[in-house]
């Protein structure tokens, strides 16, 4: 932000130089990136007025000027045509050196001498977006109020520096002249005087003009209207145009110059509207509608939709909110009667509108930073003040003003104590209510507390600490003395929760799988390769990098098949992946992260990863594992699919990918995938062990070859089982078989049965007994021994 030193004397009279000024903000937290000097190489440069123009009688181009510069009038020889008789305008002497180098000296041109020249604003320094239209192709236009011969620094009121300030997001309040002014202030121990808005004469009434504002949008916190009739339309003072573009804006016309000084000035963005452009003689404010379109005061056609703010006189837009006004309704020069807008917008709906049509405006950047709601009716009679002030029109009397919530100060109250703990050096209590005073901090000594009310335009300061800020840079941190900072240290150690997560990779780089890691986000198709419907409880992104990134995941599923398919399209083997990774999901409109593990693996048949996952679950010390046949699952094959059980509590899925799924991707082999709640996992996770002491005595191993009809699960077998005898120390299933010599019902199944006692050795015929009585329990649930 441009901060013009001499702008801000208007409200502080301070006589420091600019270097000083700019020391002093940057020991209290603005930071001045620059110290701008406009004065500089403008020796002999003064005011003239034309006297008389004759065209140039050798050459059509030129032209002859005679000009008065408060000596013997002479006459200059220019190509500028953008004059007239009676102009002020800018002289150069012989002799000047311009902030370019050039040095002024007497020419003739086509036979005539030509003693100086008449200046540009842009042959003094000045930016070319900068300079009023008047002046813009050709020479420099004064205002008619300037004296022949005065001095041009005196003229465009630049003895002054500029500061460049850099303001920081969380200080929307400093970006107005008032703001950085009452900055200075407090870092030089003074207070501002806040200009005048007072008119001394108003006329009618303001209903006689103007019915009234509705808003239909929650997008607008408040909206000021006022109005000023007999309006004149005309070239601003020089002093207000000077002000302007050393702020950096370019002048255009008295009225959008006073709004725009206002901005300036106050941080508070204005708009006017000529009234005789709004047949209803109203101002709703509502939401866009989608296809609406208005042409903007830039000239171009802008497609709106429900999600902008606009302005609109009961039927068709007239602005888009806190952005920019339409050209239905632009001051003209036949303008007569104005109203004037001071509003509150919503910042984040300023910011989507102003980025999704891609128009940033000084009154944009105000509201997305977050403009002081209090300062609307102050801004709009701070406007009326000038308009009064310089003639260009008379003020009606009332306002209309819809504020449906007005916002009560915040209010904090600490023990003075905290300022001198938190700051390391000692501030007295007096000293920090002082610095608070000066930043417009009310102060209430409690006595044991003091109680301190936030100003409205400090939306920054919530908590204690904030204030210890606030005194703290007043005070200067460059003057608390560096202390060895001084505290007990602490070993940090992982949680529980990670510790667990941890070993859980360990045992899966054990087993022979390798980590990945993939985004957290992919694209709805994403579930239409795995044959899923899209989750009910799916979280889409507002604004995604693009459609193949456009919701969160629900599962690990679809980007470890990706990842899959990826090296088998490369021609590998054989691979054998995991995951360890959140899914996300919208729990009746809470977000939820959720920690899950995928396994896949290619190159091994179903009971190779089963046999990986049954070592994985024993070593995380997860007892009570059970598996139920899955035939609806619709990623899996229905015959080679399995839900996975801990505590009768379903923890997972694994199995074959269909084989309609596998053709989507590049697999020449049989892919096996599964999916686990790792939530569940570490929840029931158990790494304490307990000695068990070796048996002594000799184990028996018996084989045992059943027929077991084909949708009968292995794990009710095993049941069955280890039901018979407490000598059964282990049950393997080592072989299944279907085929010749076998019913085409049923399927051969072996199993190991491991026979042990610890306190005897057992005897063949025990062993015997209890094969028998295991075969006749197998039997009564229709498993018979092959013959």
């Amino acid at each position: 932000m441009l901060l013009p030193i001499k702008w801000m004397k208007d409200y502080l009279p301070i006589d420091e130089s600019a270097q000083r000024i700019a020391h002093r903000l940057s020991q209290t937290g603005s930071h001045v990136e620059e110290i701008i000097d406009w004065s500089e190489s403008l020796d002999h440069i003064v005011s003239a007025k034309v006297l008389k123009i004759e065209k140039h009688p050798e050459a059509d181009r030129l032209y002859l000027v005679t000009i008065d510069f408060g000596q013997e009038p002479i006459t200059i020889v220019t190509g500028a045509d953008n004059m007239k008789e009676g102009d002020m305008v800018c002289y150069a002497k012989t002799g000047a050196i311009m902030p370019s180098g050039l040095e002024i000296k007497p020419v003739k041109l086509k036979g005539i001498p030509s003693e100086g020249m008449l200046c540009s604003y842009e042959e003094l320094g000045y930016a070319e977006h900068l300079v009023p239209k008047g002046s813009q192709k050709g020479i420099i236009i004064l205002s008619p109020e300037v004296e022949v011969g005065q001095d041009i620094r005196e003229v465009l009121q630049n003895e002054d520096e500029i500061l460049d300030i850099e303001i920081t997001p969380n200080r929307p309040d400093c970006l107005s002249i008032l703001g950085m002014s009452r900055e200075t202030a407090a870092a030089f121990d003074q207070k501002i005087q806040w200009p005048s808005t007072k008119v001394d004469k108003e006329i009618d009434e303001i209903s006689a003009y103007f019915e009234g504002i509705q808003l239909k949008t929650k997008d607008c916190s408040r909206y000021v209207a006022r109005v000023c009739t007999d309006i004149q339309v005309k070239e601003s003072p020089q002093w207000l145009q000077n002000y302007l573009m050393q702020a950096g804006m370019r002048p255009v016309n008295n009225i959008v110059d006073i709004t725009n000084f206002v901005m300036l000035e106050t941080g508070q963005p204005i708009h006017a509207f000529d009234i005789q452009q709004l047949p209803e003689r109203k101002i709703v404010v509502r939401n866009g509608k989608n296809g609406e379109k208005m042409e903007t005061l830039d000239g171009k056609v802008r497609e709106l939709s429900k999600e902008d703010t606009i302005i609109s006189d009961g039927e068709k837009a007239i602005a888009i909110a806190g952005i920019m006004g339409g050209k239905n309704s632009e001051v003209e020069e036949s303008t007569q009667t104005i109203l004037i807008e001071s509003a509150h917008f919503n910042s984040s709906a300023v910011r989507k509108t102003s980025k999704k049509l891609n128009l940033r405006t000084e009154a944009s950047q105000r509201f997305e930073k977050g403009a002081n709601v209090h300062l609307a009716k102050f801004a709009a009679d701070r406007v009326c003040y000038l308009i009064h002030a310089l003639g260009a029109g008379k003020v009606v009397r009332g306002e209309y003003d819809e504020f449906p919530e007005i916002r009560s100060k915040a209010q904090i109250t600490v023990n003075p104590e905290i300022f001198t703990n938190i700051l390391g050096t000692e501030i007295k209590k007096d000293e920090a209510i002082h610095y608070l005073e000066l930043l417009e901090f009310e102060v209430d000594d409690q006595g044991e507390n003091i109680r301190v009310t936030v100003p409205h335009h400090r939306d920054d300061v919530r908590i204690s600490e904030d204030l210890v800020e606030e005194v703290g840079r007043l005070y200067g941190f460059y003057r608390i003395e560096p202390k060895a900072l001084v505290g007990s240290i602490h070993r940090g150690i992982k949680s529980p929760r990670r510790r667990t997560v941890d070993q859980a990779k360990a045992l899966l780089y054990g087993l022979k799988f390798t980590e990945i890691m993939t985004y957290s986000f992919l694209s709805k198709k994403s579930y239409d390769l795995l044959n899923m419907e899209i989750p009910e409880d799916i979280i889409t992104i507002e604004n995604p990098l693009g459609e193949d990134f456009s919701v969160m995941r629900t599962d690990l599923l679809s980007n470890l098949l990706s990842i899959m398919d990826r090296n088998a399209s490369n021609h590998i083997d054989h691979v054998s992946f995991y995951e360890i990774g959140n899914t996300f999901h919208n729990e009746n409109g809470e977000y939820v992260e959720k920690l899950k593990l995928a396994l896949g693996n290619y190159g091994e048949d179903f009971y190779g990863l089963k046999a990986r996952i049954e070592t994985f679950f024993k070593e995380m010390g997860l007892k009570n594992i059970s598996y139920e046949k899955e035939e609806n699952h619709p990623s899996f094959h229905p015959g080679r699919c399995a839900t996975i059980y801990l505590d009768q509590e379903e923890i997972g899925v694994m199995g074959e990918i269909s084989y309609d799924i596998q053709d989507k991707f590049h697999f020449s082999k049989r892919v096996y995938m599964a999916q686990l709640d790792m939530e569940k996992i570490i929840d029931h996770a158990q790494f304490d062990r307990e000695y068990e002491k070796i048996i002594r005595y000799p184990e028996i191993r018996r084989d045992i070859a059943l027929m077991v009809p084909k949708d009968y699960p292995s794990s009710k077998i095993e049941e069955v089982i280890y039901k018979q005898s407490p000598w059964i120390r282990d049950v393997q299933l080592f072989d299944i078989y279907e085929g010749k010599h076998v019913d085409e019902n049923h399927r051969s199944m072996a199993y190991n049965i491991i026979y042990q006692d610890e306190n005897r050795t057992l005897k063949d015929d025990e062993v015997s007994a209890v094969q028998e009585k295991l075969i006749s329990a197998l039997d009564e649930i229709g498993v018979k021994l092959r013959q």
